[in-house]
């Protein structure tokens, strides 16, 4: 099964890598956003010279997303024919999805744009 970070793939909870640029310092990672926020800016108030990195969200998971996204929106389309409405099962599992890419995107996440991606990227319901 491929990771949903891009990280080791016995941690399944995002982290968060805070490191110092002085070779005495160690990492340190989080699990928790807000604790990793705090130490950085404490560490950054205190004169440290620091960076705080997160985990990306792995490129095969998000392009399944958007593969879902396009067979989904496909699949609406096909089964609402000419009709104005749409069940709600079928509309609500398809925001669902956008919404998950939505929040990916938020997070700083990017979409690896290879042939294949380019492809569903640029598809059309038909």
């Amino acid at each position: 099964m491929t990771p949903e970070w891009c990280q080791p793939g016995d941690i399944k909870e995002r982290c968060w890598l805070l490191r110092f640029d002085d070779q005495d310092r160690g990492d340190a990672v989080f699990t928790n956003e807000a604790e990793a926020r705090d130490m950085f800016r404490r560490a950054n108030d205190g004169g440290w010279n620091c960076y705080l990195f997160a985990a990306a969200r792995n490129g095969a998971t998000t392009m399944r997303t958007i593969e879902q996204i396009v067979t989904q929106a496909n699949n609406l389309k096909q089964r609402v024919g000419g009709s104005p409405y749409v069940d709600a099962a079928s509309f609500t599992a398809l925001i669902g999805l956008v919404a998950e890419l939505a929040e990916h995107m938020a997070a700083g996440g990017a979409i690896v744009a290879s042939e294949p991606a380019r492809d569903v990227l640029t598809a059309k319901a038909t």
